[in-house]
């Protein structure tokens, strides 16, 4: 047993069950100083706020039966959030909870990775390391006021969640789009993105025609001064979203607007159309092939598409 196991106390301080190594990340590790019973905690009722901004198409969150959003199927998949804990079932992939789900939307395996889909988790809650409470005001109290002298943050005035599940969704009527919230006012102020930008040197593909956002505004508090913009555009040929890829990788979605059937391009039609989840992907698929290459963001995303 090395120093930092023998220095843990038995007991937590509350007197509830005895410290366990579920609840510290390794010294130097994603997540470290996360109490991860203290971000279940501050998760609680909140899964679907938190799977929304990692990705996740609110249409899939739903109890009823339908595609899977990681293995498609017709009906194999219903999101139950069993006493809040984000949990959904999937008879082909299996039953998981929150974090199960968040990991798997990341790409990450829910064991081996635990510490980084904790961090990003607590990120979107916005539980900070050390901090004893949960920073969330009680679902009953109104929201605090936005300080002028902070960053924007594209996490507020975000619609409700049942705003998403029609097609369209009451976010993308006319006149109801805040104009920092909206894809295409977005996408008008940003430039062209250079083939050297971080990303896309250490994948090894060009831009393809992203732009490059700059300025303090943040998703899920990461920064996203200097990220790419990938525009997703539905059958109609309008902009119905659009993804920030930082130089980090991280990879996030304009919150109140739905990615499903939405997709990005690269290059022009020559009779054989490839399909691909990723960008990276994709531009490295019409790098090699020369055809026609649909982005479709993600898997969930492959069907609708």
């Amino acid at each position: 047993m090395d120093a930092q196991q023998k220095s843990r106390p038995a007991g937590k301080p509350d007197g509830s069950k005895p410290w366990t190594r579920d609840d510290f990340t390794a010294p130097g590790r994603p997540g470290q100083g996360l109490d991860a019973d203290r971000v279940r905690s501050a998760a609680q009722g909140h899964w679907r706020e938190i799977l929304t901004n990692l990705g996740m198409d609110p249409t899939y969150l739903t109890n009823k039966h339908g595609p899977c959003p990681f293995c498609g199927g017709r009906d194999r998949w219903r999101w139950d959030d069993r006493d809040g804990n984000g949990s959904g079932i999937c008879s082909q992939c299996g039953p998981g909870d929150g974090f199960h789900l968040a990991g798997k939307l990341l790409r990450l395996d829910p064991k081996a990775d635990f510490g980084e889909i904790l961090r990003r988790v607590a990120d979107v809650l916005g539980v900070e390391p050390g901090r004893t409470r949960d920073p969330r005001p009680p679902r009953s109290a109104p929201r605090p006021e936005p300080r002028h002298d902070e960053p924007p943050s594209w996490m507020d005035d975000v619609p409700p969640p049942d705003a998403c599940d029609a097609p369209g969704g009451e976010e993308s009527r006319p006149g109801n789009e805040s104009p920092r919230h909206d894809p295409a006012t977005i996408w008008a102020s940003c430039g062209p993105a250079p083939d050297d930008h971080p990303y896309l040197i250490k994948k090894g593909v060009q831009a393809h025609g992203l732009r490059l956002y700059r300025g303090g505004a943040t998703i899920a508090r990461t920064p996203l001064d200097g990220a790419l913009v990938v525009p997703l555009c539905g059958l109609d040929g309008r902009l119905q979203t659009i993804q920030f890829i930082t130089e980090a990788g991280a990879k996030l979605l304009l919150p109140g607007h739905p990615k499903k059937g939405a997709f990005f391009t690269i290059g022009e039609p020559t009779g054989t159309v490839c399909l691909s989840e990723g960008f990276a992907t994709g531009a490295s698929v019409h790098e090699a092939t020369g055809h026609q290459t649909i982005v479709a963001i993600d898997a969930g995303n492959l069907r609708p598409v």
